[in-house]
């Protein structure tokens, strides 16, 4: 018997573009005009606003993941960059989904699992103060504007200033103790 190979069949992908107008790499070829098609221009006006918002998330979860906690301590000189990196734990806490982003329902979840008692109604007026940029989402330097201004307020925090505060405390206070401590303690 000769030797026979087997090729299983590869699904191709869906595209409303024309082979012939793409290298082999799959880079479109550079002589090629560009025509508006029915079809691009319906995906254009319908995803438009579905783009800008994935556009808006990625360059919001960059601020958490691509900045330094250093670049954060020069903005907020009254934190040393650990400081950050614990605000950084603590904001995760919140973003229940990793979008970068804390939204109105995210931050009630956590609340209500925390136990904390307020109603909807002033967690939503809250919510609505927090977000300074008023695009129902808060993100990681909207976050850290809301802890500093907490700090710096002699009056008694909200809701989640006192989870955040108690939350960057515990986590200070993990970070000093040792690995057998924390061991011994049920930590991990």
């Amino acid at each position: 018997m000769g030797n026979f190979f087997y090729y299983p069949l590869i699904p191709e992908a869906i595209s409303y573009h024309r082979r012939q107008d793409y290298d082999a790499l799959g880079q479109r070829k550079s002589n090629v005009i560009k025509d508006e098609n029915e079809i691009d221009l319906l995906h254009r006006t319908y995803c438009a606003d579905i783009f800008s918002q994935r556009k808006q998330i990625n360059e919001k979860r960059l601020l958490l993941t691509q900045v330094s906690d250093e670049a954060y301590a020069k903005r907020f000189p009254q934190w040393e960059p650990d400081d950050i990196g614990d605000y950084k734990i603590q904001f995760e806490i919140f973003d229940l989904n990793c979008d970068g982003l804390i939204d109105f329902k995210e931050m009630n979840q956590v609340l209500d699992e925390f136990g904390e008692p307020s109603e909807e109604e002033d967690r939503l007026k809250y919510f609505k103060e927090i977000d300074l940029d008023h695009s129902n989402s808060v993100d990681f330097e909207e976050f850290l504007l809301v802890v500093s201004k907490l700090q710096a307020s002699s009056a008694p925090g909200t809701s989640i200033g006192n989870i955040v505060a108690k939350g960057a405390k515990q986590v200070k206070e993990l970070r000093r103790m040792s690995v057998y401590k924390q061991l011994t303690n049920g930590l991990f």
